[in-house]
C-alpha cells in the first residue's frame, strides 16, 4: 500500500510495491547527501569554471535507490521512468550488461 500524500520517507527505510516502477522490487532512502560532501564536490569539481554558480552542477543532492531483480528488468524499468519523468541524465557506469 502506497504511503499517504505528504508523508515522510525517513532516510534507511524502503518501500515496497512501486506503482511508478512496477520492476523494481524495492526502493531504498539513502538520505539526502550531507552538506559538507556537497560543498566538497562544487569546490572541487566547478569552483574553478564556475566560480559562485557552482553550485548549479549538483544534481545528486536527493537520491533514491531502486533495486531491480535483473537486469532486463532494471532497462524496462528505466525506459518506464524516462516514459514518466523528466530525467535529466542517466549515467550507465556497467561495460557490459549482465542478465
Amino acid at each position: 500500500m502506497p504511503p499517504p500524500s505528504g508523508s515522510r520517507w525517513p532516510p534507511g527505510s524502503t518501500r515496497t510495491s512501486l506503482a511508478c516502477v512496477r520492476q523494481a522490487l524495492f526502493a531504498y532512502n539513502p538520505g539526502a547527501k550531507q552538506r559538507v560532501s556537497a560543498e566538497i564536490k562544487a569546490k572541487v569539481l566547478f569552483q574553478s569554471a564556475e566560480g559562485d554558480k557552482r553550485y548549479k552542477h549538483l544534481l545528486d543532492l536527493a537520491r533514491l535507490a531502486l533495486v531491480f531483480p535483473s537486469c532486463a528488468l532494471m532497462q524496462a524499468g528505466l525506459e518506464e521512468i524516462t516514459e514518466k519523468f523528466e530525467v535529466v541524465q542517466i549515467r550507465n557506469n556497467y561495460a557490459t550488461p549482465y542478465g
